[in-house]
């Protein structure tokens, strides 16, 4: 034991420290409680800094004794990942036994499994990063060992502020080689009741299949929005035999939590319940990986995002009904703001989990040559306009397959245009063709189909403009008519009646010089908002006037239009720039709440 305590001396934390930091453990200070002990929340320095720390004493009563506590630290120690909790320190003073770990301030998932506020992407964000936990333990990198957790439960994913799941409570896990198909492992039965393995209770034998089991009961507990061992009438009733008496007949649907059901793509709900119920399998050669499970649980995201379609270049990411005119973005809570950073290479921003992803980089040959305006996102595409030698192209990405294609059909060929997008339709309007000639052409691109339909000509030609959907209709503003000729109009275009109206002094900027770029613009709730660039102010359109109202400034300058964008998300308008500056280069994203008009700045790096 003593080669344990110095090989982690560095973590050690001072009795006296974790007393100041709880109040004496202070039962205002407690958080939580359970078989190993208590939980306490407390502020804390230790080896990293001063931060809020979650704190467990255990009590030996309970039986978590000198093992199960150095097994934990050198489990926390050894094997380190984004969805598996951070230790942080221990004590062993005075025949205390303590763990310090990050603080989840969203605490547990089993608190959130009958809440209505988290919405179906939401649940599938916290099962994906959960699974992403489990199959690094199953499937280490390099000499490391297996390791089986043996109490995977909903108790034992935690949710920090951003909804990220962690991994927790290792204190029971066994190692196993990690070289082998298949781990036996002897031992006696552990776990909680509803979650374990009968096969591993019944014979002793501990495989990572006994794993994938308690985490199926996971799944089906978020999507039926209860714990596996429910009280009716005083009988317990174990979720999984529910899950099997439903699924056996077609029924899922039945049990499935509130109002998330009617959140759903049917093909998202396909994917989940076809994973989750193998996980339950009684033959273990049946039941899937974990790698497997991450793969198809991120499919199960990839049909919702279908309903929650993205508009790149103007608009939130939204999910809406092109036929029934119905924005449903209030529950668009887990979207992507996608950003060209290089030729080819993008990048999204999910603002649920304040964190940057990458998109594999366009096939394209050496001359292709595009700009962040010239794309737009629609259904689960992207579409990105550029210039090849032979001339014009679209590549297309699909956030299903994961892949780029090219795009054909569309009927006039452009650059530096307008666009926007509703549900699964999107409008081109205005821009250069081929010829380099500036035109009042409009296109309408239909995801579902693939097919590309011309729209009546705008009034005027014009290029470098934004484009929006607002109450039901398309927006177009700003642009310039020639080199020299910027305009201050906007233009509305009907769905139904296939009609343009011109809109008089619409332009969000005052032009004191010909506009080198487009403006700046989103909606959220119907409401129209616009970056003007010069100034740095943020401005609302007002319907019944037709005037602009100033909201604020950003804390912050961009030094240039490029890589600089505008989109909401709920009540929030978010503005991502690239500040450039020998001290602090960066990407920014300033977000203003729409209800305390109050700004606040975000320093992202990828």
């Amino acid at each position: 034991m003593m080669h344990l305590v110095q090989q982690f001396e560095y973590l050690k934390i001072q009795l006296e420290a974790i007393k100041l930091a709880t109040n004496n453990f202070a039962n205002e200070n407690c958080i939580g409680r359970g078989g190993f002990g208590k939980v306490y929340k407390g502020e804390l320095v230790h080896y990293k800094g001063k931060e809020i720390v979650a704190i467990k004493r255990l009590d030996p009563v309970f039986g978590q004794g000198n093992p199960e506590f150095w097994r934990e630290i050198i489990m926390l120690s050894l094997y380190k990942h984004d969805n598996i909790v951070s230790l942080l320190g221990f004590c062993d003073e005075s025949d205390e036994k303590i763990l310090v770990y990050e603080y989840a301030s969203r605490r547990s998932l089993d608190s959130y499994l009958n809440k209505d506020d988290l919405i179906w992407i939401q649940r599938l964000n916290i099962c994906i990063g959960a699974a992403r936990g489990l199959a690094y333990l199953h499937n280490p990198f390099g000499t490391q060992q297996r390791v089986l957790h043996r109490d995977i439960k909903s108790s034992n994913i935690l949710l920090d502020e951003n909804w990220n799941a962690k991994i927790s409570d290792l204190g029971l896990s066994k190692f196993g080689p990690a070289n082998q198909d298949y781990t036996f492992l002897v031992t006696n039965g552990v776990g909680t009741i509803g979650y374990c393995d009968p096969l591993y209770m019944e014979t002793g034998l501990l495989t990572k299949e006994s794993d994938v089991y308690s985490f199926g009961v996971v799944l089906f507990e978020v999507l039926c929005g209860r714990l596996c061992i429910g009280n009716k009438n005083g009988i317990h009733r174990p979720l999984t035999g529910l899950v099997r008496q439903y699924y056996s007949q077609n029924k899922i649907k039945e049990i499935i939590f509130g109002k998330i059901k009617d959140e759903m793509n049917p093909k998202s709900l396909e994917a989940f319940t076809t994973i989750a119920y193998r996980c339950l399998s009684r033959d273990l050669e049946e039941r899937p990986l974990m790698t497997d499970i991450v793969s198809i649980l991120e499919s199960a995201l990839e049909y919702q995002l279908e309903l929650n379609s993205f508009d790149l270049k103007n608009n939130p990411i939204q999910s809406s009904s092109y036929e029934q005119g119905e924005t449903t973005q209030e529950k668009s809570s887990d979207v992507l703001v996608l950003m060209l950073c290089s030729i080819g290479v993008w990048e999204g921003f999910y603002p649920l989990r304040n964190k940057w992803i990458r998109l594999p980089t366009i096939p394209a040959d050496e001359c292709f040559k595009h700009s962040q305006q010239e794309s737009l996102a629609v259904g689960s595409e992207l579409l990105v306009f550029g210039r090849e030698l032979v001339g014009f192209v679209i590549w297309k990405y699909s956030f299903i397959r994961r892949q780029w294609v090219r795009c054909e059909g569309i009927n006039h060929p452009r650059c530096l245009f307008g666009s926007g997008t509703l549900g699964s339709i999107s409008i081109v309007a205005g821009g250069f063709d081929i010829n380099g000639q500036t035109i009042k052409s409009a296109e309408l691109y239909d995801s579902s189909t693939g097919r590309w339909e011309i729209l009546p000509d705008m009034h005027s030609p014009r290029r470098l403009c934004s484009s929006f959907f607002m109450d039901k209709k398309f927006y177009v503003i700003g642009g310039m008519t020639s080199s020299t000729d910027s305009l201050t109009c906007g233009e509305e275009f009907d769905l139904n009646a296939k009609h343009w109206r011109k809109i008089d002094g619409m332009y969000p900027i005052i032009v004191k010089k010909v506009a080198q770029a487009p403006p700046l613009v989103a909606v959220v709730s119907n409401e129209l908002y616009a970056l003007d660039y010069l100034s740095s102010m943020v401005k609302k359109y007002d319907k019944n006037k037709n005037t602009w109202d100033v909201l604020g400034r950003l804390p912050v300058k961009a030094s240039s239009m490029e890589g600089l964008k505008m989109t909401t998300r709920d009540h929030r308008c978010y503005i991502i720039c690239s500040i450039i500056s020998h001290r602090d280069p960066g990407r920014q994203v300033d977000i203003q709440n729409k209800r305390s008009a109050k700004w606040r700045a975000n320093q992202y790096e990828h």
